[in-house]
């Protein structure tokens, strides 16, 4: 009963103000979009909402599915059943999470909104399964100088890249030709109701769990001083990570003078 009382007495984020590489006050008076609500999404937010950061805004067009219910914690049958927007019901759980304050939300496509939307954040954390939506928010971002997280998996492999501008080379600097063929090609995450042709990316949980995990702590890192950009590899299939050096490319668009 005095080990019970004495942990009681304890701060919501006691433990987490332990972590001295971390400035929880910085993170918690941050402003952080987050912009895909499904399965990398979901993690992201659930981390960010127990560090009881108020200030965050999450994007999705897209509907709740059957489907994501294997692979989103936030999401619930009742939720499929009427096929309800992502962003809202992702917002409005992380709240009930934390225990205070309403998530701000926004139920369309990050490109379909108002001119300077991603500015006024301290840092924007995409979870995306297109590379359309990336290049658009890494180049909206690199232009505003706002740090982004990229993340992305499929099946047991993820990816995890840090762009700081202007100091870092920024996603459009990875991007090949393969991508080129696909550029102007988006993908829903449940395949319907789009003008655009389908394609399904394999997902799973626990690789959604690390590779969004990984996302939240490099956001936070950025939140607290910590701005080194990164491309992270993860291989679940072998247990592989790794941390590559990229350049910036001579080709890049967002790298032009």
């Amino acid at each position: 009963m005095i080990q019970s009382q004495a942990m009681n007495t304890e701060g919501r984020y006691h433990r987490i103000s332990l972590v001295r590489e971390l400035d929880l006050q910085r993170i918690q008076n941050a402003k952080i979009c987050v912009i895909g609500a499904g399965s990398l999404g979901n993690e992201v937010l659930k981390n960010f909402a127990l560090y009881g950061i108020s200030g965050i805004t999450v994007v999705d067009y897209d509907y709740i599915t059957t489907s994501h219910l294997s692979r989103c914690l936030l999401f619930r049958e009742e939720d499929a059943a009427v096929r309800a927007p992502k962003a809202v019901v992702a917002s409005r759980r992380i709240s009930e999470l934390m225990g205070k304050g309403d998530v701000n939300f926004k139920n369309a496509r990050i490109q379909e909104l108002e001119v300077g939307f991603l500015a006024s954040f301290d840092v924007v954390v995409g979870c995306f399964d297109n590379v359309e939506t990336r290049v658009f928010t890494d180049t909206v971002c690199y232009h505003n100088r706002i740090p982004y997280v990229d993340g992305g998996i499929n099946g047991l492999y993820g990816r995890v890249q840090v762009v700081i501008p202007p100091e870092t080379p920024c996603f459009c600097c990875t991007l090949n030709g393969s991508h080129s063929d696909i550029i102007d090609t988006s993908f829903s995450c449940n395949g319907n109701e789009i003008a655009y042709p389908t394609k399904y990316t394999p997902a799973e949980p626990a690789m959604a769990s690390v590779v969004g995990g990984i996302q939240c702590l490099e956001a936070l890192k950025i939140l607290s001083g910590n701005r080194s950009g990164k491309l992270i590899l993860i291989n679940g299939k072998v247990l592989d990570v790794q941390t590559l050096d990229i350049a910036v490319s001579e080709n890049c668009p967002n790298h032009w003078r």
